[in-house]
């Protein structure tokens, strides 16, 4: 069944391939200043703002109009006649709002003089705009005591088949389309144009041939959006993907498609399996089919998305071909919806150490006085957060600081002036504190299971000197969820608040970023070790290889880095060399040393940042043993 999911999908990719040679570009065109002009009257004209007009209703009938224009002076007569709709704004008594650039991000307005929009239609905008003043709007509120969009009231199209029609469907891609454009925090991260975007997705919803072509369309938009929040859900979406599970838990590593854990004994597979076939497709074939419709904001969340719907499907039996050190084999698994139940202990001192291991996945609230009181006198305490935290941070806080700490500062949409954004700051914790703090230090362990409030509680942490954190990038994706609804009975999520440290340094797509970088491999799997634990239990106890090679000192000067500022590092042995530039995102800038053999010493050389744009960057320092980041910034 599954390979019969994969042949239809690779059919929709190729079909959709294929859509640019069946749709005139001046229909593109136009649809696509028909979506600008319908948004932008909808959060900017004070009479939309009200909800007395059905807005969806004024799109749906215009388009067809729109459709039949065949020349300019057609398509401005739509236009004009859809603005028309909205009816006057009153001429406003106060000045217009003084509002820093700056803050300004999704603002541009630069279309309006767009060449195919006449005169006539860009004095009507130009009026919209000069008359705006701040105002409620019905289609958008603040979420209450967070500020991210709450977009309860647009359209839901509940009568309607989940299939809807031509109109409906092109309603539904501009309204995701406008509520993105003006409120998403982080339209400016996108690798792709978000205007662009418009204009490729437009033949796409035209296109949509079924009930599942046209929630893949809406799944499509939702990956250039670049979020691990852009969940999107519709029955078709589950149909396709399916909602029931193999008995086993599969990762990403060193490039393999490799099982991590089995949930019962149902199955011949074993720890460290690679898998080669799924119901006889083969591996790669199968993640590069789902590529194209698997959100997350940066590589390591896209994989992880992957892996979760490789092996989704429907109740029953399923095949897969495994590899591993002793033989190539097929192997059964039947798919179920039994949920997997981690019986082990949430938080113990390690054997022969005198640390504390804690699984922040399970920790609830009202177990964390039992748990320090079990840990108080440990050396240090390992938090595990390769999970989703039961919102224990905000009681853990209070046995770590006795004073409000400040860690994160918050871009939220200004809901009452679309386009803008506004900063602001909290604190936690001294409130109800502990009489006695914990002394111990603190490590952390992430990976890309990481998310959201994972990462929230991973900044928390961070705030601390004592506190260290090992593992791999995280999901890129923190900040309260905000949804929207869209016709088809589809829900479909984004990030609605921007998460920042104090300092400006990014969280959304960038992640979490480690002090020591430590990855699982196969051969660890397979030997069952936890090497991120590991790594962690040997840098506390300082017990390890003598011939580890020890990372001292990274570090540029000067930073803010000029055109030639100076890079430092000492090893304590001799060994092999990798230093990277990498932006805030993680793609690699510039390889400074390349694998290279140095020996033990102090290494100097220097940095041009010469073809380098201004901006926060890392710089990345791998050895055989471990990694070292230091961030750095360039300012020209």
């Amino acid at each position: 069944m599954k390979k019969l999911l994969v042949t239809l999908l690779l059919f929709v990719i190729l079909s959709i391939t294929n859509v640019f040679s069946q749709v005139n570009p001046d229909n593109t065109q136009k649809m696509y200043y028909l979506c600008k002009v319908w948004g932008f009257l909808k959060y900017f004209h004070s009479e939309v703002a009200k909800g007395t007009k059905n807005w969806d209703s004024v799109l749906i009938k215009t388009i067809p109009f729109a459709e039949n224009a065949v020349s300019e002076a057609e398509f401005t007569s739509v236009l004009l006649n859809m603005i028309s709709k909205a009816g006057p704004m009153a001429v406003p008594t106060t000045p217009p709002p003084e509002i820093e650039d700056s803050l300004k991000i999704n603002l541009d307005l630069s279309w309006f003089n767009d060449v195919i929009l006449s005169a006539e239609v860009k004095a009507e905008l130009d009026t919209v705009m000069s008359r705006f003043r701040e105002h409620d709007n019905y289609y958008i509120k603040p979420y209450p005591g967070a500020g991210n969009p709450l977009l309860t009231t647009d359209t839901a199209f509940t009568g309607l088949p989940r299939y809807p029609n031509k109109e409906i469907r092109l309603d539904a891609l501009f309204r995701y389309w406008n509520i993105i454009n003006y409120f998403y925090p982080y339209k400016y991260q996108m690798d792709r144009n978000w205007d662009s975007t418009l204009t490729r997705m437009i033949p796409v919803f035209i296109n949509a041939t079924g009930e599942l072509e046209y929630d893949l369309a809406i799944l499509e938009l939702a990956t250039y959006i670049n979020d691990s929040h852009a969940f999107v859900i519709g029955n078709g979406l589950r149909i396709w993907d399916g909602t029931n599970y193999p008995p086993f838990t599969i990762s990403f590593i060193e490039n393999e498609t490799v099982i991590t854990k089995l949930h019962d004994n149902s199955t011949t597979a074993r720890i460290g399996d690679i898998i080669r076939k799924i119901d006889g497709v083969e591996i790669q074939v199968f993640r590069d089919s789902l590529r194209k419709y698997t959100i997350g904001s940066n590589e390591a969340a896209i994989n992880r998305n992957i892996n979760s719907s490789l092996l989704a499907g429907e109740y029953g039996f399923a095949r897969m071909t495994v590899e591993n050190t002793d033989s190539t084999r097929d192997v059964n698994f039947t798919r179920n919806d039994a949920p997997y139940i981690d019986s082990t202990q949430i938080w113990r001192i390690i054997e022969n150490t005198n640390i504390g291991y804690v699984d922040m996945g399970r920790l609830i609230p009202d177990s964390v006085a039992s748990m320090f009181k079990d840990l108080w006198n440990t050396r240090a305490i390992i938090f595990d957060i390769r999970n989703y935290p039961q919102n224990t941070i905000f009681t853990i806080i209070d046995y770590l600081t006795a004073t409000p700490i400040e860690f994160v500062k918050f871009t939220s949409p200004y809901i009452s002036y679309p386009g803008v954004l506004t900063a602001f700051k909290i604190t936690l914790g001294g409130e109800t504190p502990q009489p006695e703090l914990y002394k111990g230090d603190i490590t952390i362990l992430f990976n890309e299971e990481a998310q959201s409030h994972s990462e929230y509680t991973c900044m928390i942490f961070d705030y601390f000197d004592k506190t260290y954190k090992i593992g791999s990038q995280t999901a890129g994706a923190d900040g309260n969820v905000s949804f929207m609804y869209l016709p088809g009975i589809i829900t479909a999520y984004f990030t609605g608040l921007g998460v920042f440290y104090p300092d400006g340094r990014e969280t959304q797509r960038v992640g979490i970023i480690p002090d020591m970088e430590v990855k699982p491999t196969i051969n660890g799997i397979r030997e069952g070790r936890d090497e991120v634990l590991d790594a962690a239990i040997k840098r506390i106890t300082d017990v390890g290889d003598e011939n580890e090679v020890k990372v001292r000192s990274l570090q540029i000067n000067p930073n803010p880095a000029c055109e030639n500022s100076t890079i430092k590092y000492y090893l304590e042995k001799n060994t092999y060399v990798q230093l990277e530039l990498c932006n805030s995102i993680g793609n690699i800038v510039s390889e400074i040393v390349s694998n290279e053999f140095q020996n033990e010493g102090v290494h100097q050389l220097s940095l041009n940042t010469a073809n380098i744009y201004s901006g926060m960057y890392y710089l990345i320092l791998r050895t055989n043993s471990g990694t070292e980041i230091y961030k750095i910034l360039v300012i020209k």
